[in-house]
């Protein structure tokens, strides 16, 4: 939850206790008589701060450090368990069965020692109101264990991935009503491996990909590491269930890996590539049936089946060795030969054609391709295009070693100078200029949206200890751009001067190149990235239109959604679920300031807030025992410290 961790490394910073100096504390607590040792602390999503400890579950006011509730009967809750569901104000834990917790009276240090026999046998999932502590779900009485969970916003409802007894389910919550709606068994897990897991730890539910809905209503999902069926199938199932009730409609074993499994809204057909297989599946996604046509084979394996821009009537078929389009009536190629491209990775339907783009190690190739399959023009290019998307002069393709506009006419560079990026370039978009601006390797950009134009406006630009795997992101303010990471805060201002450049010492070593290029590779690419990814979404996220635009720093934004329930707030009935979106969606909005922690070459640990138009730190913490427990509100710009697992003090960093 952004409110909570601003940046991704902070989760490691909860486990420090604070000597706070010059702050303003606003109030103190002492849980002695309620949890009698505090194991952990959280933040939910309605800002409620959550203690755990030995004798219960305790919630207090984040303003006012006031009790709201308590649960004696979740003792020994363990930290890895917690979880905020989406932006609701709802959070799930793993409890001890009643008659377990009874053994856990020892204090924090029993907690610690039970956590993992807790999570490898007798543990109930609980899902509570965090606002008022009513339990709103218990697998006490039934022996389900949750394990995963998705939020339907449109839908108004979570679907819970759950194990009991070495079976799979799938249990429908309605949030109009807080209550269960069906649960439906979908197959046993298999034993070993994540199945195992499954059936033991909190490792995750057994859905593949998105839930998609048929025009029947039907929800059908790709289930992974189910038994296979009598007739010798593999771990991986099809599953058709009715949304409204959920009976099952269907369920399919394949005797084949699937590779990849994308419904069609536009002839309301299922498509599904085998693994390690030319062989491409339809089914009609109400019955089930396999209806594919007989010349409906691949070069290679699936990745995607997507829809043309409007006014063509297709279905893009993309596999790794080339792309084709369907007739979505007849479900059959339109080109008698598909179009090829090594490494094939994207096609992005354009009004002049198809953009095809196919990166390898060696470089990558970009193509354009015409309505009937034939190549406007090919264009190889340096290093690995990871971003490619159309402008209005051409094709716009950022790799890990340069980035240029292709022409639409004869796919040559528009750009008369190569704009060269070692990494995955910070990005921010500028809604005072509407332009994007890319900073990388000293040097700044900006890309504007309508002309198709780049221009340099920062060069040489040296940030404090920064080289290409150090992953920086960007926001534009009104100072200019504040370019940040987990220990870096810059500032440069829109003629690309720099304002101030500041370099904080990491608590913890940070392996960027490690945490990159993991990344990297769940998102398809076979080659090391460094840099932010989050950038890349970034970008994408401009290409559709999200342009994201610059808030006014600390504004409240106002949020009308409200999913029903109520709860008293500052005397006063309000929507729960309102208040708590309200919060989420506020933490979203840019702040004028931005947390660090850092360690001095004495040792010394400290929390800074900065102001992000200058630099200057307007709040510290210092940090002095070694496994202390803190968490940071950024919507409230409080610190929480827990002492000596007893005592737990807000203080106001502004």
């Amino acid at each position: 939850m952004k409110q909570i961790h601003r940046l991704t490394s902070l989760v490691i910073l909860l486990v420090m206790t604070l000597n706070v100096s010059a702050q303003q504390k606003v109030w103190e607590r002492d849980m002695t008589d309620f949890a009698y040792q505090v194991g952990w602390m959280e933040q939910t999503n309605d800002g409620t701060i959550i203690a755990a400890g030995a004798k219960g579950l305790f919630a207090m006011d984040n303003k006012t450090g006031a009790i709201k509730w308590g649960n004696e009967t979740l003792k020994g809750v363990p930290k890895q368990s917690f979880q905020n569901i989406a932006s609701l104000p709802i959070f799930l834990v793993d409890a001890p069965l009643k008659g377990i917790e009874e053994s856990l009276s020892g204090g924090v240090e029993a907690m610690k020692s039970t956590a993992i026999d807790l999570l490898a046998s007798g543990a109930r999932s609980v899902i509570i109101n965090s606002a008022t502590g009513r339990i709103v779900y218990d697998t006490q009485e039934t022996g389900y264990r949750i394990k995963n969970y998705r939020f339907l916003e449109d839908k108004l409802c979570l679907l819970f991935e759950m194990t009991y007894e070495g079976d799979a389910y799938i249990m429908k919550f309605d949030l109009k009503t807080r209550s269960e709606a069906w649960k439906t068994k979908i197959g046993g897990t298999a034993k070993g491996g994540l199945g195992k897991a499954l059936n033991t730890l909190k490792a995750g539910g057994y859905i593949k990909n998105d839930i998609m809905f048929t025009k029947s209503g039907n929800m059908v999902f790709w289930a992974t590491n189910l038994l296979p069926s009598e007739e010798g199938g593999k771990n991986d199932h099809i599953v058709a269930l009715n949304f409204e009730t959920g009976e099952k409609a269907w369920i399919t074993n394949p005797t084949k890996w699937i590779a990849n499994l994308v419904y069609s809204p536009l002839n309301n057909q299922l498509y599904m590539g085998r693994a390690l297989s030319k062989k491409l599946v339809v089914y009609d996604p109400e019955t089930g049936k396999d209806i594919t046509p007989d010349k409906l084979k691949l070069r290679g394996q699936l990745i995607d089946v997507i829809p043309d821009i409007e006014g063509r009537d297709n279905l893009v078929l993309v596999e790794t060795e080339g792309f084709n389009l369907i007739d979505p009536k007849s479900n059959t190629f339109k080109w008698k030969k598909s179009f090829k491209i090594p490494g094939m990775t994207e096609v992005v339907p354009d009004p002049k054609g198809y953009i095809a783009n196919g990166p390898t190690k060696k470089g990558s190739e970009i193509s354009l391709v015409d309505t009937d399959g034939k190549s406007i023009w090919d264009s190889k290019v340096k290093g690995l295009s990871y971003y490619v998307t159309p402008s209005p002069k051409g094709v716009l393709y950022i790799t890990n070693e340069r980035s240029n506009i292709l022409d639409y006419a004869k796919g040559k560079d528009y750009w008369k100078k190569d704009v060269k990026f070692r990494a995955i370039p910070a990005v921010a978009y500028d809604d005072k200029e509407d332009v994007v601006m890319l900073f990388e390797n000293k040097k700044g950009y900006k890309f504007d949206l309508k002309s198709g134009d780049i221009e340099q406006f920062a060069e040489d630009v040296i940030l404090e200890d920064v080289n290409k795997k150090t992953p920086l992101e960007a926001e534009a303010i009104d100072a200019g751009y504040f370019i940040y990471d987990d220990q870096h805060v810059s500032l440069v201002d829109r003629d690309g001067k720099l304002i101030y450049t500041s370099y904080y010492k990491p608590l913890k070593s940070l392996n960027y190149l490690a945490l990159a290029s993991s990344v990297a590779k769940t998102m398809g690419y076979d080659i090391d990235l460094e840099g932010a990814m989050e950038n890349l979404n970034k970008l994408k996220a401009i290409s559709a239109g999200a342009k994201a635009p610059m808030d006014k720093q600390g504004s409240a934004a106002k949020v009308t959604k409200q999913y029903g329930g109520s709860v008293e707030v500052d005397g006063k009935t309000a929507v729960a679920l309102d208040i708590s979106v309200s919060r989420f969606f506020n933490s979203q909005q840019t702040k004028e300031s931005a947390f660090l922690t850092s360690k001095d070459d004495q040792g010394k640990k400290s929390i800074f807030m900065i102001d992000k138009a200058s630099g200057k730190e307007i709040g510290t913490i210092e940090l002095i025992e070694k496994e202390p427990d803190y968490v940071i509100d950024e919507v409230d710009n409080l610190v929480f410290v827990c002492e000596k697992q007893k005592t737990i003090k807000a203080y106001k960093m502004k």
